[in-house]
This record gives structure tokens, C-alpha cells and sequence, in this order.
């Protein structure tokens, strides 16, 4: 494979990191969950009206995906120190997989409230914050330091492709006529994200490790 460089982010993208196995599982991964985001947060408009809602329950449920993203994105640093990032990734994606599976089966069978949506925008939101400090840490951890650089220049750009491919792959499943076989499919997206996580192994059970120290001590230094 020949060595491209572009520019993403301010960093140079050099594709022979792909030749890593866990840069790619890694890569995938974060691809099909922030794919997953932009599809719900695309559909979501066309959830809500199916349901019978308008514009102020479309507006709260993106509100209760911000919020609870930035109210718990400090405990999702210290959950992952503590407990490890890859098992922390793993809860987070499996925990959106089955909100969105819920509400997807509730759409599709007819008995789904708006209320529900707006649950399930706040769990998606919950799940970013215990991703995103988590996929950070992890990534340091699996890529040799002397590829970090060029790692974090291709989730950068993959970051940016996901805001394409979710609300495409989004239309292209509400084209089936249905809002929930859109959110199945975001659904799925979490899922794929978790198996591809399982296959990741930092070295020298780095995800076994805690922090040693108090719970609050660990709240007070990731604030600070």
C-alpha cells in the first residue's frame, strides 16, 4: 500500500497506518457509531412526526442528546480510567444498541410516544459522552506512539465522513416508508461498533487498570 498524505485536521493522513489491524478495528469502530449518531439525528425529524409530534418535541429531543452529553462527559473520562476504555466503550455502545433496538421495535409495532424518542436521543447523547474520553485513551493505548499522529488525523477525517454517511444511510432506510427500519439501522450501527471493539486488545492488560485512587478525587481532577 503506498503511503498518501492529505491534510485533516491540521495533521498529516498517512494511510499505511491502516496496515495495523487494531488501528482498523478502531477505525471501523468509531465510523459506525458516529454513522449511527447522524442517521438518528437525521431521522429524527420524521420519527416524531410519524408519531404525531412537532416542532417542540423534535427540538427537546435534540436538547436532551446536548445535554446529557455534556453533563456526563466528565464522568466518562473517569468511568474509563477507572474501569478501563475498551470496557467502557463497550457499555457505552451496547447500551445505545439496545435504547435504539427499543424504540425501533416500538416504531415499528405501532406503540411508540414521542416521550420515547426523547429517552432514546438522551441515551444516544449519554453513550457519546462515555465514548468519546474512553476512544481517545484507547487509541493511545493500542497505536505505537510513533503512529499516534497519523491515527488521529484518520478518525479525524472519518469523523467527517460519518456526517454523510449516517443521514444518507438514514434516507435511504426512510425511503422504505418506515421511521423504525431507520433507527433499527442506527441500532445495528452501535452493534457492529461493540463487535468490532470485542476484537481489540491493549497490551499488557492496560484495560484491567484502575486509577487507585477515590471515585470524587478522580471527578475533582478530570474537572480540574
Amino acid at each position: 500500500m503506498k503511503e498518501s498524505r492529505g491534510r485533516a485536521r491540521g495533521h498529516p493522513i498517512e494511510l499505511s497506518v491502516l496496515r495495523l489491524a487494531p488501528v482498523r478495528r478502531l477505525l471501523a469502530a468509531q465510523w459506525t457509531s458516529l454513522s449511527g449518531d447522524w442517521a438518528m439525528l437525521a431521522a429524527l425529524p420524521f420519527v416524531v412526526y410519524s408519531l404525531g409530534g412537532g416542532a417542540g418535541e423534535i427540538g427537546l429531543g435534540f436538547a436532551a442528546s446536548a445535554v446529557s452529553l455534556v453533563c456526563l462527559v466528565l464522568l466518562g473520562g473517569v468511568l474509563a480510567d477507572r474501569h478501563g476504555r475498551r470496557r467502557t466503550l463497550l457499555f457505552a455502545e451496547t447500551a445505545r444498541m439496545v435504547t435504539q433496538a427499543a424504540l425501533a421495535a416500538s416504531l415499528l409495532l405501532g406503540i411508540a410516544r414521542p416521550w420515547q424518542v426523547i429517552v432514546a436521543m438522551a441515551a444516544i447523547g449519554a453513550g457519546e459522552a462515555l465514548a468519546q474520553p474512553a476512544l481517545s485513551g484507547l487509541t493511545a493505548e493500542i497505536v505505537p506512539a510513533g503512529r499516534l499522529q497519523a491515527t488521529n488525523a484518520l478518525r479525524g477525517m472519518l469523523a467527517s465522513v460519518a456526517v454523510l454517511t449516517g443521514p444518507a444511510l438514514a434516507g435511504l432506510a426512510l425511503l422504505s416508508g418506515s421511521p423504525g427500519a431507520a433507527v433499527a439501522l442506527e441500532a445495528a450501527s452501535y452493534g457492529l461498533s461493540a463487535l468490532l471493539l470485542r476484537g481489540l486488545r491493549p497490551p499488557g492488560g492496560a484495560w484491567l487498570r484502575g486509577t487507585g485512587g477515590s471515585f470524587l478525587a478522580d471527578m475533582r481532577g478530570g474537572w480540574a
